[in-house]
């Protein structure tokens, strides 16, 4: 098993959204996680609507792997 599939099982992360690279901090002591919203379109954060995505990274950081920050996807203009 890949460390990205640990992980998006771990955190719960499915498709649409995958994890595309997992780092450990020992320094700072953390875990970076890089998820990726894998689709072309996806719902508006304002109106639901299905919308063009132009930023499809969201990244979290969390020492003991419990929680996620998951960014909605935004619609291109």
């Amino acid at each position: 098993m890949e460390i990205e599939d640990h992980y998006s099982q771990l955190l719960g992360i499915y498709s649409p959204w995958s994890i595309s690279d997992v780092a450990l901090n020992l320094e700072r002591g953390r875990v970076d996680i890089v998820i990726e919203y894998t689709d072309d379109t996806g719902p508006c954060p304002e109106c639901c609507a299905e919308s063009l995505i132009h930023d499809e990274t969201a990244i979290a950081s969390n020492a003991d792997s419990s929680s996620v920050m998951k960014s909605s996807p935004k619609p291109s203009a």
